[in-house]
């Protein structure tokens, strides 16, 4: 599963289940009012208790997902910092320029030698890959009014998968406008999938 998607769904839970407790609050707020006072108070304590507490699980769970279980000094990729479902490290120089985040799929553990050898390909092939990226993003750049140039989109962030990898472009200088970018997924170096990362 790609990266954006996994924060997209995670986000998306997240919101399902706020929807979830103010629905659950406007029936009980509802039933209270058909019951009389002295009962509805021993029925909204023990609910509101048992709702704080699912509430306060959540937002824990999401939080262990956001920190480090570990930062390992790789070889090739510097600083590797390592999170329940996926690695990340960040990269400046050649052919990326200002930086750029690298992360991919795993299970607590640093980048494999499959992962490796994968981003050394990209590395190798950066600018054919980079084309093949904005030729498959031309139609929603041009749907934009006015419509995006290839020249305003940074590289931000690649993922890289157990066998594909993505890269993820931002738009610095029209953040407002796309201020999640456009993503592009390859399988065997060739585009797959690309859009806007809604």
């Amino acid at each position: 599963m790609l990266r954006f998607r996994k924060r997209i769904r995670e986000q998306q839970d997240f919101i399902l289940f706020t929807i979830f407790l103010y629905f659950g609050a406007f029936l009980l707020v509802n039933s209270i009012s058909e019951i009389r006072r002295q009962s509805a108070l021993l029925l909204a304590l023990p609910a509101a208790l048992s709702v704080g507490m699912v509430y306060a699980w959540l937002l824990a769970r999401l939080g262990r997902k956001q920190n480090p279980v570990r930062t390992n000094s790789h070889p090739t990729l510097g600083l590797v910092r390592v999170f329940p479902d996926r690695w990340k490290t960040t990269l400046t120089g050649h052919p990326f320029g200002e930086g750029i985040e690298l992360s991919g799929e795993s299970e607590q553990t640093p980048p494999t030698a499959a992962q490796v050898e994968l981003f050394d390909d990209i590395t190798e092939r950066f600018v054919s890959i980079r084309e093949a990226a904005f030729k498959a993003l031309m139609v929603d750049l041009q749907a934009s009014t006015p419509p995006f140039k290839t020249e305003e989109l940074k590289l931000e962030s690649i993922w890289l998968g157990k066998d594909s990898f993505s890269f993820y472009f931002g738009v610095p200088s029209r953040r407002a406008q796309a201020h999640d970018g456009f993503y592009v997924d390859f399988r065997d170096f060739q585009v797959e999938e690309a859009g806007w990362v809604h």
